[in-house]
């Protein structure tokens, strides 16, 4: 089964060119930080940094939280 929020923040650490630079472009946070959240997932709050800093949506990367429901 495909891990879709994986796959939008691979493609957002793709866009900020390695792991090391999304974690420079979301401040205060370290490359081992980005590198755990690849087994853990994304805090919500940095969600909505990542698609600040990215463009690749906080309802790709949190779905549980952002999506909105019909």
């Amino acid at each position: 089964m495909e891990n879709k929020p994986l796959n939008a923040l691979k493609r957002a650490i793709k866009i900020a060119g390695g792991q090391q630079k999304l974690a420079e472009k979301l401040g205060n946070i370290s490359q081992q930080t980005v590198s755990g959240w690849m087994k853990k997932g994304v805090p919500p709050h940095r969600a909505v940094e990542i698609e600040k800093a990215t463009d690749v949506s906080r309802t790709e990367i949190r779905p549980d939280i952002f999506l909105i429901k019909d």
